[in-house]
């Protein structure tokens, strides 16, 4: 994780350095820092956040840092756990650092490139299955299905750091002399790695259920891939400094 956490630091740097030294001769009318907040991630089911940012300028081109700190619980949280059901959204801790890469088309429309760290501790209630073949034998000898066969609820914690990468399509609309609004929509692909804090080879069996989905997507314990691209959508509020 330090490992990680440093070459992140380091690319920040790079990154911020580089812009730095563009030449915005060609575009001298552009060349602004900004500072933003994004309140559809409070709404994130998962990791809702709170985020806020900086943007700088630099002719045809703009960098971004973005930092989000991770609220206790979001509006989708279910503070029980029944047999068969999974708990979505956790009880989470932790903070997200974003950076990226705007390349504008014209005076409204860019195109991005994000990196994205997180890092998340958080707390499930889940049911998971003590004993899998079992479960499978009967619905294969006796065609009945089960969530369970041996149903075990527990409640533990996660250990989670996950990498995303995200291109995405913008546009940016000035709403007065120095406030503006910035929408976008993306995929990525995210890898995780996530550490139970106890029973990971149970974990490995939950109940067959519906909330399976957001389970294996983002809960799972071990390091892996999300099987599919990871769609976003965004809108930043943000001001102009003069």
């Amino acid at each position: 994780m330090k490992r990680l956490t440093l070459v992140f630091s380091i690319a920040t740097c790079v990154f911020f350095s580089a812009h730095s030294q563009l030449d915005v001769s060609s575009s001298a009318d552009k060349d602004d820092w900004k500072v933003f907040v994004s309140p559809l991630s409070l709404m994130n089911p998962s990791y809702p956040a709170f985020h806020v940012g900086v943007e700088r300028e630099l002719g045809e081109w703009s960098a971004v840092g973005e930092l989000g700190v991770l609220l206790p619980k979001s509006m989708y949280q279910d503070e029980t756990s029944v047999i068969g059901f999974q708990d979505f959204s956790g009880r989470n801790k932790g903070m997200f650092l974003k950076l990226e890469g705007k390349r504008y088309l014209n005076n409204h429309f860019y195109v991005g490139a994000n990196l994205q760290l997180l890092f998340n501790r958080t707390r499930r209630t889940d049911t998971f299955d003590g004993t899998p073949e079992l479960t499978q034998t009967i619905l294969s000898q006796q065609g009945i299905f089960l969530f369970c066969s041996t149903c075990v609820e527990e409640e533990y914690e996660i250990n989670k750091v996950m990498t995303g990468l995200t291109v995405k399509l913008g546009a940016s609309y000035d709403i007065s002399e120095n406030f503006y609004l910035d929408g976008y929509v993306g995929l990525g692909l995210n890898y995780h790695m996530n550490k139970h804090s106890e029973n990971s080879e149970l974990h490995k069996n939950p109940a067959q259920t519906d909330g399976l989905i957001g389970y294996y997507d983002a809960f799972y314990p071990g390091s892996y891939f999300y099987h599919l691209p990871v769609p976003t959508i965004g809108l930043r509020v943000g001001y102009r400094i003069p």
